[in-house]
């Protein structure tokens, strides 16, 4: 039976251990070219030196270095394996994901014969949690997390976790650029390049690291300081000129609580139509709070 401390971790990469890991289980509006320079040993690179991809200042190399996200306005992500391991317990399960950005994630759970146990819908203004197996839903708005969880966060740095974009928590950056200007560090390495964020207002820093080919294969945030979250991506497929990441991991520490998310995708299309039908709420009861959501009958 999926508890609180489930139902907290099935929310916790949209926000460091929050509410989105609950029953088991990113936009740049331009793709360019992987760079082909070889940039060899580390060196450190301003912000407008990445983005312009290249200075000629004095003592700083030419670097011609790009961030690669996949271009994306829907996912159908209609076969993964998801894991979650919190509080000592480990849920596996099938599930399907489907994204209409900047507007719904709606993440299935079918843990048996393709039969949906339980739903999360996630908007930018609200949450929506459903569990079929006892016909309850609990609704809130993103406010409401965010207090709940102690931390400003937002649709925006979910939904940038589950489409492999760059974001700085807590604050609504849709656009890829904006979230360039805001990382003061970037330095070339032997594998990639590194760039990080200092805390921002909202209490979050940042740290990202892209592969030569500019692909994002690490995010880390954390928050004040004894809250963290990494998510690594690894698997890339290109598929209808997508580059996609087909095995995401996400572990988050709270203390020396800590929870992990394992998504591994089997079967997915991206930008192609999605149909996301709302959930109809007449057919549940609703609960007050998210503890009810799973309690026993």
């Amino acid at each position: 039976m999926l508890n609180r401390n489930i139902f907290k971790s099935f929310f916790a990469p949209a926000a460091v251990c929050a509410l989105l890991l609950a029953f088991g289980v990113q936009s740049c509006k331009t793709s360019k070219k992987p760079a082909t320079t070889n940039v060899k040993g580390t060196q450190d690179v301003t912000p407008s030196d990445v983005a312009t991809q290249g200075s000629t200042k004095t003592g700083v190399k030419k670097v011609a270095f790009v961030v690669n996200e996949p271009k994306i306005s829907t996912l159908n992500i209609n076969n993964a394996s998801v894991t979650v391991i919190s509080g000592g317990q480990e849920i596996s399960s099938r599930a399907s994901i489907r994204i209409i950005k900047d507007s719904i994630i709606q993440i299935s759970l079918q843990p048996a014969l393709g039969i949906e146990m339980a739903r999360l819908d996630v908007t930018p203004r609200s949450v929506l949690a459903v569990n079929k197996l006892q016909n309850r839903y609990f609704e809130s708005n993103m406010d409401y997390l965010a207090s709940m969880l102690g931390m400003k966060l937002d649709y925006y740095d979910f939904q940038a976790l589950l489409i492999n974009h760059i974001f700085i928590a807590g604050e609504s950056l849709k656009n890829s650029k904006e979230v360039l200007t805001r990382l003061e560090s970037k330095s070339v390495t032997p594998t990639g390049i590194q760039m990080l964020g200092s805390k921002n207002q909202a209490g979050f820093s940042h740290e990202f690291d892209l592969d030569k080919g500019g692909k994002l294969v690490n995010t880390q945030v954390k928050y004040q300081t004894n809250m963290s979250m990494r998510c690594t991506y690894s698997q890339f497929r290109t598929q209808n000129s997508v580059t996609f990441p087909f095995m995401i991991f996400i572990s988050a520490l709270q203390g020396k609580s800590s929870s992990k998310l394992s998504i591994e995708i089997k079967k997915a299309e991206f930008n192609q139509g999605v149909t996301i039908n709302p959930t109809d709420k007449s057919k549940y009861k609703k609960v007050t709070n998210p503890e009810e959501l799973f309690s026993k009958l």
